[in-house]
């Protein structure tokens, strides 16, 4: 099969692991590059196009949370995440389509992302619960290098 690890544009990644979290950014991210990207006669979505809405997507998860930067230096922090990667892998793995272009046509895909931004909210909120004052620092920092990073890249 096809499936280019890509085909959910590494989005599940970004959302999962570092980039930060809030209900809804990852979904829309997703949305915006299947309306406005162009896609291939293999149905697979321009690159940068791609890229440009995973990067859209990450500065609007770290703008609704910013501690995330916390948990991207320790994932270990938020245990609780992994558990959406997995559910998120599996959707996508049971869903997918095997191209980029079919994959933005399933309402079932699109499912995927939004029981992840879920997922992904309600284990961020339970760590941030059980996190201490000095992740507000590491929030912070982990911004500001993100805003570093994005303006070189």
């Amino acid at each position: 099969m096809a499936f280019r690890a890509n085909t959910v544009f590494l989005f599940g990644i970004f959302a999962i692991f570092g980039l930060a979290f809030a209900a809804s950014c990852t979904e829309q991210a997703y949305l915006d590059s299947c309306a406005e990207c162009s896609f291939n006669d293999y149905g697979m979505m321009d690159e940068e196009c791609r890229r440009n809405h995973e990067y859209s997507g990450r500065a609007c998860l770290i703008m609704k949370s910013p501690k995330i930067g916390y948990y991207y230096v320790d994932p270990n922090k938020c245990e609780g995440l992994s558990t959406c990667l997995d559910g998120f892998n599996s959707c996508k793995a049971t869903y997918g389509t095997g191209t980029d272009e079919g994959d933005c046509q399933s309402s079932q895909m699109q499912q995927c992302f939004r029981e992840a931004d879920s997922c992904i909210y309600y284990e961020l909120y339970k760590c941030n619960k059980e996190s201490g004052p000095c992740v507000v620092i590491f929030a912070i920092a982990g911004v500001l290098a993100f805003a570093l990073f994005a303006r070189r890249n």
